[in-house]
Formats: C-alpha cells, structure tokens, sequence
C-alpha cells in the first residue's frame, strides 16, 4: 500500500540522514548520501501519486502536486539555505557546520517519519484492487515509447536542476569573489526571489495545457541558459546582471519541474 511504501521510504530517508550525520570519511559519507537519494527516490513518485489519488479529478490532481512540488523545490531548499548562512555567520566551526546541516535534515526526516505513520492513509478504492493477469506486460508493450521518452526527458531536466543547484553556490563565488558566506546568502535570495514563480505554475495550469506550460518553460529555461553560457566572462563582472539571467532561468526551470509531475497525475 501506499502508507506502508510512505513510511518504508521516511525511514530510509532518515536513516541516510543519520549516517551522513555521523559519517567518519569521505566515503562514508558518500555511501550515506546514497541511501538518503534512495529513499528520496521513492518519495517522489509515491508522495506524487498519492497526491494524485486524493483529489477529486485529473485538474485537482495536477494542481496538487504541482503545489507538493513548490513547497518541495521553493520552500526546502531556501530553508536549506537559511540554514546554512545562519551556521556560516555565527561562528560555529566549519568541521561541525556539515555536521549540523546534516543534522536539521535528519530531524526534518524524523518529523516527516512521524507524520506519515500518524497521517497517511492508503487509498481506499486500489488497496484491495487486483490488476488481471498480463496487464502490466501489455501496459509495457502499449506505453514503452512514452514511458521511455518521458523518462530520458526527465533525465535530461534533472542534470540541468540538479546540476545548477548542486554547484550555485560556486557559481555565484566566482562571480562576487567575496566570502563563501555571501555566496549562501545569494543562493538563498535566488530561492527566495524563484518561489513566485512556483505558485505562478500551479494558477497557470488552470489557464493553459500543461504541455505547453511546459514547453515554455523549457524554451525560457534554454534562452536563458545559453545567455549565461555565451556571455558569461562579460556577465560575471556586472553582478546585478548575472544574477537577474540567473534568476530568470531558475525561474523557467519551474515550469517543467511543475509540469513534469502534473502532467503524470493527470493521466493517472
């Protein structure tokens, strides 16, 4: 059921969380994060669905997990980065800070834990549902294309993502030159400034398909980062400059992000 996937997902989370806590190397950690992307993993598709089958029809369904994906992707990475430039400015050691970042993720995976297994409640009508026999088979050989491009795509989205917030922090370094506590501050301003454009989508989804809410996301996304791209020495010298391209395409990145959960809710 979908409670007990939940809950299984929570605690894997969480007990990623605590071994990156209390890693003693490098690989340690590494091997930490991994369970925790484990457990992440399955939060997504499961947390979606779930969304999905709460609603009343396909529409609520898509805006419901469009908002799971703004508090998902707007409201927790600006709290990570509160949280970080918090423990940089007051003096904590920098051998304890990574530490301490690890540990207020930890104790978020221990509330969601406990939130889930007091909250969540599996779906009524497809806990006792029995699909007939070769159904999945004959969903494979019907959907592979789609599923198979759906899947690259996402792949593809999530190198552009992943890859930018994993590493903005450098990114804005290289371009202010001042502490690595500035850094976190506008990386955490980035997230502030890109959370309208999170609950912009959802209300967009009510006025336009969700594919072409997503296609101008991608467009907007590709414009803005081939901007960065080709004009980048002259760019990282006018910080106003670059941080408004940069925004923009954080921005744009909103709507596949969005869109790419939606539109699956939607034909679920």
């Amino acid at each position: 059921g979908r409670r007990a996937s939940l809950i299984a997902c929570s605690v894997v989370t969480f007990v990623g969380a605590m071994l990156s806590v209390c890693a003693w190397s490098a690989e340690a950690l590494i091997a930490a994060r991994i369970i925790t992307g484990i457990g992440m993993g399955g939060e997504y598709p499961l947390a979606s669905t779930h969304s999905a089958e709460s609603a009343a029809d396909a529409g609520n369904g898509a805006r419901n997990v469009a908002l799971l994906y703004l508090f998902g992707s707007g409201f927790g990475p600006a709290l990570c980065g509160l949280v970080t430039y918090v423990l940089d400015v007051s003096g904590v050691p920098s051998h304890i800070i990574w530490r301490l970042i690890f540990a207020v993720g930890a104790l978020l995976s221990l509330l969601g834990m406990v939130l889930r297994y007091f909250t969540t409640k599996d779906a009524k009508d497809l806990t006792k549902a029995k699909n007939p026999k070769g159904t999945r088979r004959n969903f494979v050989r019907r959907y592979w294309r789609p599923l198979l491009g759906t899947s690259l795509i996402w792949l593809l989205f999530d190198v552009v993502e992943y890859g930018l917030k994993q590493n903005d922090a450098a990114i804005f370094a290289v371009s202010s030159g001042g502490p690595y506590s500035n850094s976190v501050l506008m990386v955490l301003c980035q997230r502030l400034l890109s959370i309208p454009s999170l609950a912009f989508a959802p209300w967009l989804l009510t006025k336009v398909q969700s594919k072409r809410v997503q296609m101008i996301g991608f467009v907007g996304c590709m414009a803005a980062n081939l901007t960065l791209a080709i004009g980048y020495s002259q760019l990282k010298g006018i910080t106003l400059a670059f941080n408004a391209v940069y925004l923009v395409q954080l921005s744009f990145q909103s709507l596949p992000g969005v869109t790419t959960m939606a539109i699956s809710a939607e034909i679920f």
